[in-house]
């Protein structure tokens, strides 16, 4: 048995290594629903721990409220404001109600997001094909 400790050991370590990128996935999913700025991503990784994935049935729930990844995240948004991208005031732009430098915003924060599609709802008019 001496033998298997160090197996029995690392099996444990990629386990728990294995339920944390699960959960984190799951909180950046989330956090990206709710509009958190990618720099306080950082930040929603302290959260991991809050969490534990059930065995039977795999749901990822916070350990002493269980609470699911999204109920939990809106409840810690709610005193955590300043993790959330601003919301974006509206001008008037060829009738589509945001202004250039709105949509210039939008534009930047998509692309740094990786979204392909707001980059090419929000490319500025300098950008777009003609």
């Amino acid at each position: 048995s001496s033998t298997l400790a160090p197996l029995q050991d690392e099996l444990n370590t990629l386990r728990r290594n294995e339920s944390r990128r699960v959960i984190q996935a799951a909180l950046y999913e989330e956090a990206k629903k709710a509009k958190v700025r990618p720099e306080a991503y950082e930040d929603v990784d302290s959260l991991i721990d809050a969490f534990e994935i059930d065995p039977v049935d795999g749901t990822i729930r916070s350990r002493k409220e269980g609470l699911r990844v999204g109920d939990y995240l809106a409840n810690v948004l709610e005193r955590r404001k300043h993790w959330l991208i601003p919301s974006l005031g509206t001008g008037s732009d060829s009738g589509n109600g945001r202004s250039a430098g709105t949509r210039e915003s939008m534009y930047n924060e998509s692309r740094k997001q990786g979204d392909i599609l707001g980059m090419v709802k929000n490319a500025p008019v300098s950008e777009r094909l003609s």
